[in-house]
Parts: C-alpha cells; structure tokens; sequence
C-alpha cells in the first residue's frame, strides 16, 4: 500500500550564552586619582523559554505490518491544513560549564489521502507524534563573542498511526490499519554560537545517535540566525533536519523531517 499525505512538524530546539561586563570609572580625590572598577557579575543559574515553531515537511517510509508500508512525502503547505492538536516548548538551565536543555512536541493530525490503487475506494490517515528531548551540555571553549559546547542526550519518540480505507468491492465496509510504538535513542553531538554584530548572532548544532540501541541511526541538524530584541528577548530563524530509520518487527518509522524553523526566545 502506498500513500502519499502528511504527517508531522514542528519542534524544537535551542541554547543560551552569559556574558560578563567589566568597566572603570575614575574619580578625582585631592592629588590621586582612585580607580573605581565595576563589575557585573553573571547570575549562578541561568535560564531561557524557548517557544519553538518548525514548519517541517516529512519524506520517508510507515511500516503497519512487514508487508504493508505507507510513503509519505508532504510538505509544509500538505500539513499544516491538517492538524488538530500541537504544543511545543523548550527549556534551558546553565551554571558556570554545564547545561541542561528539556525540549517536547506533541502533535495530532489527520488527512484524507489519494487512494493508491484501483480497488481502493477512498482512504484516511491519523498521526499522533510526541517528542521529548533531554540533553546535558558541557562548554569546552568561550569568548567573548563566541562559545562551544559538547552535548550527550537521549531523544523520545512515540509514533500512532492508523490508516482507514473502504475498497471498491465491499465500500460499505472500511478497513483499519494501526500501528503504535515508542522508543528512546541515546545521541551525541556538538553546537555553537558566535556573536555577529552587537544584535545580530548565527548558532548551529550537529548531533548523531541510535548505534542500534533502538534506531539504526538518526541524526540532528540545525541551524539557525538570531536577532536580539532587547536584553532578554530574541527572534531565531533558520533550518532544521531530522532523520530516523527505526524498526520494530513490522513496525518501521524510516523518516526525514526537514524545514524553516522560527522560535521566540526569552532569557528570564
């Protein structure tokens, strides 16, 4: 069986930077000048919501049963028409060198698509998707326009997807196939940030997981530039790859999510 239709976006993911700032102010006592040095400090913690939005596409392989596969290749003006439900938020905590970023997305849509066959009389599909992401970070190196930082995590995906058809021999009949699973596929990688021009900043973060512990492979990519809005607030726009290939007896998940990501971020 082969279907063409939609199925997911949107996640979303993302960093933080501190930046102290050292200045000398000098007053006049009498015959000496007496230096005055100012110093700002960085907070211990640090903390930034991110509200994500990937406007992602989906190319790939649905596997209900080892002989019943669907082919999606959507993009995103194929799913956004289609979605009921979809929440996403992201969170990040640093203290000196280590972080932690939580990032999750929940999604429900439901399409009707083209019936891949003469015998089929009309067919629907009903995706729901959840993502969860935990990722611990260490910064190897910082300037005062740039940092890097090491990452290891673990990224959660659970996957429904029912299809419903009706064939033209017994159309009063329609026909269902489900399939659910979940799985957690432990990932490794590395991001960045470098500082532009006084408002302006690019970031970008690889990272590659699975070694068959669950997936056979998936892999992150991501990239994206930064406008500063002010102190706390910043705009982001940018891409965002993400590839699975999981298997699980008949069950098989072998896709690519690609697409512009924008997000709204804000450093409490």
């Amino acid at each position: 069986m082969k279907i063409a239709s939609a199925v997911i976006p949107i996640l979303s993911l993302s960093l933080l930077t501190v930046f102290s700032v050292q200045s000398g102010d000098y007053t006049y006592a009498g015959d000496k000048d007496v230096a005055k040095n100012v110093i700002e400090e960085p907070s211990d913690l640090d903390v930034s919501f991110i509200m994500p939005g990937w406007l992602a596409g989906i190319e790939g392989t649905i596997g209900f049963r080892p002989d019943v596969t669907a082919g999606v290749d959507a993009g995103i003006d194929d799913i956004l028409p289609t979605i009921d439900m979809i929440a996403a938020a992201t969170l990040e905590v640093r203290k000196d060198k280590l972080g932690f970023i939580l990032d999750g997305m929940y999604m429900k849509i439901s399409v009707d698509g083209e019936t891949p066959g003469p015998l089929l009389n009309d067919i629907s599909m009903r995706v729901k998707q959840a993502l969860v992401e935990g990722v611990v970070t260490y910064r190897m190196f910082e300037s005062d326009r740039a940092w890097v930082e090491l990452l290891a995590g673990g990224r959660y995906q659970y996957q429904s997807n029912e299809v419903s058809f009706t064939t033209l021999l017994n159309p009063n009949v329609p026909q269902t196939l489900s399939a659910t699973n979940s799985w957690v596929d432990p990932f490794v990688g590395i991001q960045g940030r470098c500082q532009l021009t006084e408002k302006w900043y690019a970031k970008a973060r690889g990272d590659y997981g699975g070694f068959g512990i669950s997936s056979d492979s998936t892999y992150n990519l991501f990239g994206v530039f930064g406008y500063q809005l002010n102190e706390r607030a910043s705009m982001e726009l940018g891409y965002r790859y993400l590839y699975t290939d999981y298997t699980n007896g008949g069950f098989v998940y072998d896709m690519a999510m690609k697409g512009a990501f924008i997000g709204f971020r804000l450093d409490l």
